[in-house]
């Protein structure tokens, strides 16, 4: 299967050269920390023009993916549709290990990639308003932490931020691939990279 990776010049070259490295990834993210790939090409050049800046120029990165393989020896989890086990999952996520102690004393789903358990996530994307939701549930926690808000009360506020993830505009159809472990890695070959136009 092949797979997409919208970056700049300078990040591809670097992930050619010196291969990928999960340290430089954001940990607060849909599948938690990781290598995302997409399974649409145009998502993937859209998202490498928003995140490209002068003087980089926007690529992407085709890759290979062995899924058959990797299923055989893999912990994946998929997602295939829109669940409320997969809002819990993305807020989990979101929110950071900071708050997971916290998060679990809330809800007993205890479902989350923090500790890399799953080796690779799929699923859809999360839409752009993800971020205020997830400060949102982060401010609350904040709140239930120093004992301005009783845990009730923090947990109705933050059921109610959760389920109102979202995928936005997303198609169903338009899948994240998110490699967590270096044993993930092996499953993924280079193939090309090519400017956006």
């Amino acid at each position: 299967m092949l797979l997409y990776h919208g970056t700049d010049n300078c990040s591809a070259e670097n992930i050619v050269t010196l291969g990928i490295d999960f340290r430089k990834s954001d940990c607060y993210t849909d599948n938690a920390r990781g290598f995302y790939l997409t399974n649409d090409k145009k998502f993937a050049e859209t998202r490498a023009s928003v995140m490209t800046f002068l003087p980089q120029k926007p690529v992407v990165i085709e890759m290979f993916f062995d899924e058959d393989a990797a299923g055989r020896k893999l912990n994946i989890l998929r997602f295939d549709d829109i669940t409320d086990e997969w809002k819990f999952f993305v807020a989990f996520n979101r929110v950071g290990s900071e708050h997971l102690d916290l998060m679990n004393l809330c809800f007993s789903q205890k479902i989350h990639n923090l500790d890399y358990f799953y080796d690779v996530v799929v699923d859809v994307p999360a839409d752009a308003g993800i971020s205020a939701v997830t400060d949102r549930i982060d401010r609350l926690l904040d709140d239930l932490d120093e004992g301005r808000i009783p845990m009730e009360a923090a947990r109705n506020e933050i059921l109610k931020n959760i389920m109102s993830i979202n995928i936005g505009d997303i198609d169903i159809n338009s899948k994240q691939y998110s490699f967590h472990t270096k044993d993930s890695l092996q499953y993924l070959k280079m193939m090309r990279i090519s400017d956006v136009a």
